[in-house]
C-alpha cells in the first residue's frame, strides 16, 4: 500500500480529496492533467482502499475513504519538509506546495 503514496499525482489527488469529494473532471481541471490519468491514479487507490465511490446520475464522485489517511499523508509531508529544511534543500519550495 505505501507504493501508492509515491507518485506525485496520487498525492495531489489525496490532497484535493481531503478537502471535500469530487468527480475525475474537476480533479483533472484542478490537477491540469488529463482525465484518463486521473482516472487511472483514482482506479489505484480504490482497489487499495483509500478512496470509496458514490454516484450521482452519470457522475462519479470520490473522497477519502479513512480520514486517518489524510493524517498520515500531512505527517508524511511534514516529516520529508523538515529533512529538507535541516539539509537545506528546496524546503522553501516544499513549504509553498504544502500550503496549496
Amino acid at each position: 500500500m505505501c507504493r501508492i503514496f509515491t507518485h506525485a499525482a496520487r498525492l495531489r489527488i489525496i490532497d484535493l480529496l481531503g478537502k471535500g469529494e469530487s468527480s475525475v473532471s474537476a480533479l483533472a481541471a484542478a490537477l491540469g492533467i488529463g482525465r484518463a490519468t486521473v482516472s487511472q491514479h483514482l482506479a489505484v487507490l480504490r482497489e487499495q482502499g483509500v478512496v470509496r465511490t458514490r454516484r450521482s446520475g452519470t457522475t462519479v464522485f470520490y473522497s477519502i475513504a479513512d480520514p486517518r489517511i489524510i493524517d498520515a499523508c500531512r505527517t508524511m509531508r511534514s516529516v520529508l519538509i523538515d529533512r529538507l529544511r535541516g539539509q537545506g534543500l528546496m524546503a522553501s519550495r516544499a513549504e509553498r506546495a504544502a500550503r496549496r
